[in-house]
């Protein structure tokens, strides 16, 4: 950092409070599209530069406040390390974006609409007046239930998708244009409370093709608007697949019907609290923990770091309520469970997939000696197709022992480091006295 005697925010840095379930208050710092979450000591800072205070003159302004003191030094890091690294100060830039690589949840990101294309579609925020609000979405929960039921009859289904590759086609149409109904839920309900969309866009979650809507700056919300952006996109969801099952039955076309029952499992799936798709975020805010995923990654990694280190105090803080508190207990061991099935599954199709490495052979194996170029590739192409499932199952299992391994391995062997060198230094300690 450049010896900055007099810091000053970048004129698009604002700062407001921040509506959780934290005991004490906190606010939220944003830059752009980015969020940061800051605690009342850290605002009571940020505050004072303006680009007419130094270091010293902020320091001694915060102390007459009446709240906990703060030395020079302890400024200095916050405008250090909060402020100047994260590019929010004049001058400065972000040195502490995360790089993008294949270990990121989401990867390999597109737009599909860029937010000045999906700011004309504020009118569906409409849809988020409380009184239609209220009726559309009761109506829209009955009907997915009632869509959901068909699923205990799948021959009234499979029959219509198995005649041909056309209910294949529908299927595949239907649910492109489900999903970007869905994002543009979330779009609308932003809007709806005056928050400007980002893009809608899609990209590769872990391996599952998914569609994303930018709405970053719902933070700013209060949190059960917030909740009503999280439920938006189920709420859109559901509406749609009744138009589609209501078009079906109108026009006797029983594609259409099918395709509104089939996906309505997409509702159910977005649901699970335990991976970031919509349930998570719901519960996230109906709680008012924020990002709870992460702080459940903290505490268990404060926990492996006490059982590797023997430190006798867990550094784990976690500020909010007992009724949050009992909560965030319940996720972390419902959501551990989780994780068990989870990879007790991905180590099974491990062992499948693995256990038939014979198919790669079997891929590129053909006759090059009587079968020209042309004939000998699309023999090849072929064979891929014909072991399209296996290809993928090999490709998701890959992809999750490189982003799960990495994301587990490396916490746990800095820990057993840490430990080894903390036992060596304690010997040579011993040796010595």
């Amino acid at each position: 950092m450049n010896q900055q005697l007099v810091p000053k925010l970048k004129r698009e840095v604002t700062v407001e409070q921040f509506d959780s379930s934290m005991i004490s208050a906190s606010y939220l710092l944003s830059y752009g599209s980015r969020q940061w979450q800051i605690s009342e000591l850290v605002y009571s800072v940020v505050s004072l530069v303006n680009g007419r205070n130094s270091v010293e003159e902020i320091c001694s302004q915060v102390n007459t406040t009446g709240g906990p003191r703060i030395e020079p030094e302890s400024v200095h890091y916050i405008i250090h390390e909060l402020l100047w690294k994260k590019g929010v100060l004049e001058g400065s830039e972000n040195t502490d974006a995360p790089k993008k690589s294949l270990n990121q949840s989401l990867w390999l990101r597109g737009t599909l609409m860029k937010a000045g294309i999906v700011g004309k579609f504020r009118f569906l925020g409409a849809l988020y007046h409380p009184k239609i609000f209220v009726y559309l979405a009761g109506l829209g929960l009955i009907s997915q239930i009632w869509l959901l039921s068909y699923l205990l009859h799948p021959g009234t289904y499979q029959t219509v998708l198995n005649t041909n590759g056309q209910g294949f086609l529908y299927l595949l149409g239907t649910g492109l244009l489900v999903t970007l109904f869905h994002e543009l839920g979330h779009a609308s309900a932003a809007m709806h409370y005056k928050i400007a969309p980002g893009n809608i866009g899609f990209g590769i979650y872990y391996v599952m093709p998914v569609f994303y809507s930018d709405v970053t700056k719902v933070w700013k919300l209060p949190r059960l608007q917030r909740v009503v952006v999280d439920i938006g996109g189920i709420y859109f969801h559901s509406l749609l697949l009744l138009a589609l099952y209501s078009g079906g039955w109108l026009f006797s076309n029983p594609y259409l019907m099918v395709c509104a029952i089939v996906l309505s499992v997409e509702t159910v799936l977005n649901l699970n609290p335990f991976i970031k798709l919509d349930g998570y975020w719901i519960l996230s805010d109906l709680t008012g923990i924020p990002n709870l995923q992460e702080q459940m990654k903290k505490f268990l990694a404060s926990k492996v770091r006490g059982l590797f280190l023997h430190t006798g105090e867990v550094k784990f803080n976690l500020p909010i309520g007992k009724k949050e508190k009992i909560f965030f207990y319940i996720y972390v061991a419902s959501s551990s469970l989780f994780m068990i099935f989870f990879f007790y599954w991905i180590f099974s199709m491990a062992y499948t997939v693995l256990s038939h490495l014979d198919k790669l052979q079997a891929i590129v194996m053909v006759d090059y000696q009587n079968l020209s170029v042309w004939g000998a590739l699309t023999q090849v192409f072929r064979n891929i197709f014909n072991n399209f499932v296996y290809l993928i199952s090999l490709f998701f299992v890959g992809r999750m022992a490189y982003g799960f391994g990495g994301k587990l391995i490396r916490p746990v062997a800095y820990a057993i480091q840490r430990r080894f060198q903390r036992e060596k230094t304690d010997q040579r300690v011993s040796e010595h006295s």
